[in-house]
């Protein structure tokens, strides 16, 4: 756990930052992971949900990648996911 959170801080910093958050009432309730698809190496192979993309076009900066959502149990069935 204390790795995943050296990492994500560690891509904060970096930047871009790696997602968005949603937010009801100042309370945050959702999260989406974005960035550059060549963040994500493991998306641009044959085993994944996603088609895999020219190698050149996986490592080109402005080609992005969705690769998350949570929601919290109490926000979900609200539209959250669609928002973000």
């Amino acid at each position: 756990r204390e790795r995943n959170k050296d990492h994500i801080k560690a891509r904060i910093e970096a930047g871009p930052p790696p997602g968005l958050l949603a937010f009801e009432d100042g309370q945050a309730v959702g999260w989406m992971q974005i960035g550059p698809r060549a963040d994500v190496p493991e998306w641009n192979n044959q085993g994944r949900g996603s088609a895999p993309v020219d190698p050149a076009d996986a490592a080109d900066p402005g080609v992005w990648a969705i690769s998350c959502f949570f929601i919290r149990a109490k926000a979900r069935g609200r539209g959250i996911t669609h928002r973000l």
